[in-house]
């Protein structure tokens, strides 16, 4: 079976750690396979994973059975028998590490080191909580936030696996925060971007709500928050909110409402960017990865991060929040404070 054989094995479940993936097989040029989970119910997300699998004109991939719960839990367990019995290569790439699927299925394959694919907000908050204090994923699963039994049975889990810090292949700047013989696989940098811009503000959207990290009035407010400042800011620019994969059809609305300029993109920003005529002068949000990736491959007069961190002090997020508004401040990205409502 060709899963057994190949020297680089990967799992991932979005866009973005499926390009990273893309980029990484490119990059070591050795025999593959990819296994991609999609979601039970078809989404956005799936749709884009889709297009980018059928661009890439590769013929490596897998997908993981994911139509129920319990049908998801029996594929896994058909992948963990076979991984245990015959399983070897030279790495193995995981998309998401707080998925405890892809780590039991990446630590019964036999290879030489694990490696962590760019799973956006929470590469950060991983690399710098964990990661570079020499701690791994028992560590990270003994640090989960849970009560009374769920605890135990945290703990219970933590058992099967080491603590053994991953690499990377990212495309974050993570000088003096990896751990000793901690191997960061830096890929090539593009040359930046110029290109033809456009007077335009992109306002890059982000699932708050969605996620329940804000409520849904709380995420309006402060979406006009960032629209007044930045016309106040460049008036001769247009506002265009660019929205989320998951963004709501009623949020949408709501911002239409506010005459907000809406501009739907049905890939991932990266990839539209990369193949567009005009670009945008500025692009801002709150604190989507994708602020980062574009600041890292093109030339923008400004790009701004709006920071709500001091309005979600109780969510269970609000570490690894914190810590991307730190790491955009070091590298550049400026951080604006949104006022309390």
């Amino acid at each position: 079976m060709k899963a057994l054989r190949v020297k680089n094995v990967y799992f991932v479940e979005s866009p973005l750690q499926l390009m990273s993936a893309l980029e990484a097989v490119t990059f070591f040029k050795d025999e593959t396979i990819i296994y991609y989970k999609l979601s039970s119910a078809q989404s956005k997300s799936d749709f884009q994973m889709i297009d980018i699998i059928k661009k890439s004109g590769l013929n490596c991939f897998s997908e993981m059975n994911n139509r129920s719960r319990s049908i998801w839990h029996i594929s896994c367990l058909k992948l963990l028998i076979m991984f245990l019995l015959f399983a070897k290569s030279e790495r193995v790439f995981i998309g998401d590490f707080r998925n405890f699927w892809f780590n039991i299925l990446a630590g019964s394959i036999r290879s030489k080191e694990v490696v962590l694919l760019d799973d956006g907000a929470s590469t950060i908050y991983l690399q710098y909580k964990f990661f570079s204090k020499g701690k791994g994923f028992r560590t990270f699963i003994r640090n989960k936030k849970a009560k009374g039994i769920k605890r135990n049975v945290n703990y219970i889990f933590s058992l099967m696996f080491n603590d053994k810090v991953p690499n990377l292949f990212s495309f974050f700047n993570f000088d003096g925060w990896l751990f000793d013989k901690q191997i960061d696989y830096c890929k090539v940098r593009k040359t930046l971007k110029k290109g033809e811009r456009v007077r335009g503000v992109y306002f890059l959207g982000s699932k708050l709500s969605e996620a329940k990290i804000l409520n849904f009035n709380q995420e309006l407010k402060f979406i006009l928050f960032t629209k007044n400042y930045m016309e106040a800011l460049y008036p001769e620019h247009v506002y265009v909110y660019v929205p989320h994969r998951s963004d709501s059809e009623e949020k949408l609305i709501k911002i239409h409402e506010e005459g907000i300029r809406i501009k739907k993109i049905d890939v991932p920003i990266e990839i539209y960017f990369d193949s567009a005529e005009c670009l945008p002068s500025i692009v801002c949000g709150f604190y989507t990865t994708a602020l980062y990736t574009l600041n890292s491959g093109y030339c923008f007069e400004s790009v701004i991060s709006f920071d709500v961190s001091k309005n979600i002090a109780c969510n269970k997020n609000i570490d690894s929040i914190r810590a991307v508004y730190s790491y955009y401040k070091s590298n550049g990205i400026l951080v604006v404070p949104i006022k309390d409502f």
